[in-house]
Parts: structure tokens; sequence; C-alpha cells
């Protein structure tokens, strides 16, 4: 790519094989990406200080690692430094779901785990990315963000203790949904995150 002077969809590549390395547990690091195809992450951004698309690709991908990983509270402030930053630099890009989706992992993980005052901090940003969620699914029919919906509504379900058979059902559609779509990673944080629900929210060693 760089005898045809295409720097930033090498730029791209590097970024999301480097991810690819940290999820296979190639690299040493979970949410750094650095080690493998990245030998340092901070010379990587110097070097592309001046292309904001690269530089936010790097959150975005982070951001998933933070979700995959349970760095909840790095995810959580990732998301809310960078808001909807991604969107706003690269309207196109086919990872805007991809990000959406780590950052409402990250806020409901945080809106359940932390102390009263962070709560409600963690709670309003997680509400807004599942509004975004519930305008692609209603409004615009998009199938690829049904299990995500499903999944959002049953985290924010189980916030409250009088609905948790809402948020059961829920999880067992975003299980069904994103099983039969073929969504293979995603159904497995599905089933952790409804397995902690069983353990955490209603007691049920057995099941979980």
């Amino acid at each position: 790519m760089k005898e045809f002077q295409r720097g930033k969809i090498l730029a791209f590549t590097q970024v999301l094989w480097q991810t690819i390395h940290n999820l296979m547990g190639k690299s040493p690091n979970t949410t750094l990406l650095q080690g493998g195809v990245i030998n340092n992450i901070d010379e990587f951004c110097t070097n592309h200080k001046d292309d904001l698309v690269v530089l936010s690709y790097v959150k975005v991908c982070q951001s998933y690692l933070c979700a995959v990983f349970r760095e909840d509270v790095l995810g959580a402030d990732i998301a809310i430094e960078k808001g909807n930053s991604f969107k706003a630099i690269n309207p196109a890009n086919p990872t805007l779901l991809w990000d959406m989706f780590a950052r409402g992992l990250c806020m409901f993980a945080m809106a359940k785990t932390s102390k009263k005052e962070r709560k409600k901090k963690y709670q309003k940003h997680a509400k807004k990315i599942l509004k975004k969620f519930e305008h692609f699914v209603v409004k615009k029919g998009n199938p690829n963000c049904l299990h995500y919906k499903a999944l959002f509504d049953a985290e924010h379900a189980a916030l409250q203790k009088d609905r948790t058979d809402e948020a059961t059902k829920s999880y067992h559609l975003a299980l069904t949904l994103s099983a039969r779509g073929g969504y293979v990673q995603d159904s497995a944080i599905v089933n952790e995150r409804y397995g902690e629900f069983l353990l955490h929210d209603l007691g049920n060693n057995e099941e979980a």
C-alpha cells in the first residue's frame, strides 16, 4: 500500500489488524493497541497526528477491546470523551454501529456497578445509545441492529429491580437474534451479560 501511496488505508488496516491480534491473544496487551503489528501506539498516533479519521478509529477499536476484555471504566471514559466524534468525522464508515455497541456495553456495565453519584451519569449516556439503536431499528429498519437493541433493552430493564422478567425476555431475544444472524462474537457477549444478570441480579447460580 505504501508503494501505491495509500497511507490512510494502510493505517486503518494496521489498526484493525492489531485489534484482531489483541482479540486472538497474539499481543501481550488487551486494550492497548500495540504488540505484533503496531510496535508503539503513541508513535503511531504521532505519525498520524494530522489525520483525525485515523486517530478516531484508534479510539473506536480501543473502545471495542475495552468492552470485550471488560475494562469497563476505561471504555466508559473513552466513550464519554469521544462521544459521536467518529460519526461526525467519518459518517459513512461501517464500523459506526460497532462503535456504538462497544460504548453502550461499557456504559451499561458502569451504570450497574458504579456508586449512586456516578451511576446517573452512566445511565444517561447508556440511554442515549439505546435510543439511537431504537432509531436504527424502528425508523431505519436496519436488520444488523436488532440484537444490539434487544441486548440494551435487557441491560436497561436490568437496572430496575421490578423489571427482571422483561430483562430476561430481552436477553433471550438478543441471544436468538445474534445466533440466527451469525454474529458469533456478539452472541458470546450477550451470553456473558445474561450470565451476570442471572448470577448477580437473580441469584440463579445454576442457570448462570
